[in-house]
């Protein structure tokens, strides 16, 4: 691994957390991965940028 490289774990549900691992960086590489449709529990804050699930479109008249 490169000395430029620092891995931290944590919390990312944690805003204290969050705030104090990205003073400073140039680049944060997230690699949580809930099941998709556990993201607006898991992370209110995402909830805007989240898509709603979708319907199929209705066929015929």
């Amino acid at each position: 691994m490169s000395d430029e490289i620092e891995v931290i774990g944590g919390d990312a549900r944690d805003p204290d957390f969050t705030t104090a691992v990205a003073k400073g960086a140039r680049v944060i590489y997230q690699t949580l991965n809930p099941p998709y449709t556990e993201w607006t529990a898991q992370f209110p804050a995402l909830r805007p940028g989240c898509s709603p699930p979708q319907r199929p479109p209705r066929r015929g008249w």
